[in-house]
């Protein structure tokens, strides 16, 4: 098992890609960044991961239809320095006291649409990328920064999930 990091798509920085069409869906993924087992206390120290973490220009890749569940800080769904040509979609993120549910540091071209969190993780924290609606300026345009974030379910208890999410959580596997 993978304690810092459990799904990592990762081209480099940078907008030369070889790295595309990647696919990442169905997954159980679950205790990122929480220390593994009983005697790495060292490992309860580390930061900057996450349970769906991307690096890099990857166009056409999608991470969809995962279960996120009992992870430590950062980022539930992170797209880290220069990520771009990503679909999250139809994931679940629950449990996670203190997550974000999205991180996006300095993304372009991200979709994000049709996810559900609980009030564990009911943060997100977008910089670097500019989000239709609520940022605008010629930087952004120029730079063709953009995240389009919309049709994300909030859920106050994990309990009250509807239907297509417990489907999700019930068919993600095996468990990484």
């Amino acid at each position: 098992m993978l304690w810092h990091v459990n799904v990592v798509c990762w081209q480099g920085w940078g907008d030369k890609s070889y790295s595309r069409n990647n696919t990442i869906t169905g997954n159980n993924i679950h205790h990122v960044l929480c220390g593994g087992p009983a005697g790495l206390a060292h490992a309860e120290q580390l930061v900057d991961g996450g349970a769906l973490y991307s690096l890099g220009a990857q166009p056409g890749s999608t991470r969809s239809y995962n279960y996120l569940h009992q992870c430590r800080p950062f980022g539930m769904l992170y797209h880290d320095s220069a990520s771009a040509g990503f679909d999250d979609h139809h994931n679940v993120m629950a449990d996670s006291p203190g997550m974000w549910w999205l991180l996006i540091n300095s993304g372009r071209n991200l979709s994000v649409h049709h996810n559900y969190y609980d009030a564990s993780c009911n943060h997100s924290q977008v910089q670097g990328a500019c989000v239709p609606n609520t940022t605008v300026g010629t930087t952004c345009q120029r730079l063709n920064l953009s995240a389009h974030i919309h049709d994300n379910v909030f859920v106050p208890t994990a309990a009250g999930f509807p239907a297509e999410a417990k489907q999700i959580m019930l068919a993600a596997g095996p468990t990484l």
